[in-house]
Parts: C-alpha cells; sequence; structure tokens
C-alpha cells in the first residue's frame, strides 16, 4: 500500500487516496476514538445494503482495522458538478436527471427510515455525493450520520443549527424532534444549484420556474405538508 496524498480531513475520519497493486483507492481512517461509534455506524450501512444498492452507495472494499477501503472516484463529490456539466455544455435535460437521481438515493434513504444528517449547508450536503466515473451518475459517499426514524423522531447532532438551508424544525431555538421531512426542505437548493450554471440566463430562470410548484410544496413551513420523495420525481 503506497499513500498518495490526503483529499480530506473530517471530524470523524481522514481520507486517504492510496496505491494498492497499481490502483488507487480511497482510504478512510478514524481520526479519535472519541468518534469511533459514528465510524462503526458507516461501516455497518455499508454492509448492511452493500448486496442490492450498489446504484445508490458507494462500494466497499474491505474494512481494515479503523481503516475503510473504497473505490476512488476521479471526478470528485457532488461540489463538481456544475463544473463538469459547464465544461460539458450539459442542457435542462440532462441537469435535472440529477436531481431526480439525488431524490432516488433520498427516497432510498426513507424507504429504511434514514435521514441525511451531514447537510446542514449546501456545501456539506453536496460532499455526501460522489459523481461515478463511467455514467457519472451520483452516489452516496458517506453513511456515517444517518439515524432512523423508525422509532420516532431524531436529531442531527447535539450543537445548535443554524441558517436558512437547514429545515424550519431544525433550527435553534427549536429542541423538538423531526423526521425524514427535513430532507425534502433542501431538494430545492440543491435541485437549483444542479440547474443553475452560474451564467443566470434568462433560460435558466425559465426552467428553474417550470419546477416552482413542487420546490414551494417541499418549503412548506409545516414538515407534514411537503411531500414525499415519490411526489417528487
Amino acid at each position: 500500500m503506497n499513500p498518495i496524498r490526503i483529499l480530506a480531513r473530517g471530524t470523524v475520519k481522514n481520507i486517504w487516496l492510496i496505491e494498492w497493486n497499481h490502483q488507487p483507492l480511497v482510504m478512510s481512517t478514524l481520526t479519535i476514538n472519541d468518534f469511533k461509534e459514528d465510524f462503526q455506524a458507516n461501516i455497518e450501512n455499508l454492509i448492511k445494503f452493500r448486496s442490492e444498492n450498489y446504484r445508490f452507495i458507494i462500494e466497499l472494499l474491505g474494512v481494515c482495522g479503523n481503516s475503510i477501503f473504497t473505490p476512488y472516484y476521479l471526478y470528485g463529490d457532488m461540489n463538481n458538478l456544475r463544473e463538469i456539466l459547464n465544461a460539458q455544455n450539459s442542457n435542462f435535460a440532462n441537469r435535472l436527471s440529477y436531481c431526480i437521481r439525488y431524490v432516488e438515493i433520498l427516497h432510498f434513504l426513507h424507504q429504511n427510515y434514514m435521514v441525511m444528517c451531514d447537510s446542514n449547508d449546501l456545501t456539506k450536503t453536496l460532499s455526501q455525493y460522489l459523481i461515478t466515473n463511467d455514467d457519472r451518475l451520483i452516489i452516496i459517499n458517506d453513511m456515517d450520520a444517518l439515524p432512523q426514524t423508525i422509532n420516532g423522531s431524531i436529531k442531527c447532532g447535539h450543537r445548535p443549527i443554524f441558517g436558512e438551508f437547514s429545515a424550519p424544525e431544525q433550527r435553534y431555538p427549536n429542541n423538538e424532534g423531526y423526521d425524514h421531512k427535513t430532507d425534502i426542505w433542501k431538494v430545492p437548493d440543491v435541485c437549483h444549484w444542479i440547474i443553475n450554471d452560474g451564467r443566470n440566463s434568462k433560460s435558466i430562470s425559465f426552467q428553474l420556474r417550470l419546477l416552482d410548484w413542487i420546490h414551494q410544496k417541499c418549503k412548506s413551513l409545516k414538515p407534514d405538508k411537503r411531500p414525499e420523495t415519490i411526489e417528487i420525481w
């Protein structure tokens, strides 16, 4: 095993690009034992779903001690998607397909009673998904912060949450639990970012208006008034 460079440093884990038998791989290593529970949750979720859901989650290649090994994707995470689409002069239909793919992944999570908690801002949310090398779809990169609602409401972390990107019921000073509808609140922001090429053209503005009817429902202040994922795509 030959370490090449570090890709990212996080609270729970550090992520390295390594070479193994002349092939690039990603090695994620636990930072400190205080976060071992979260690190182990990631491993357990990857193992639990790997047999049938490769189309939605990253492939787990192996585990050794406090290290996880997964494939390396050249295009990186979803924060790079707009640059890639702009370079391809991607049209509305193609960009919309990524929005739909994102909602399909949320649907998979919600079917399994999970909520995406690593999503308090747009950049953090996009970092949870990788762009594959072949068909350039997006897949879940990280499964360590996916609390389940099967036994009732959940809370994401122990720190107060601020900012309009997060759903109203998540934000300080609210102290009550919530459910998967927090993910639905964020769909319009993620989708608008994907579709908007950053040039603020009139055609893009028109295309985004076509989605207003469903996105307004997603932004309902009352969680129970927001649609389910199956109603969005």
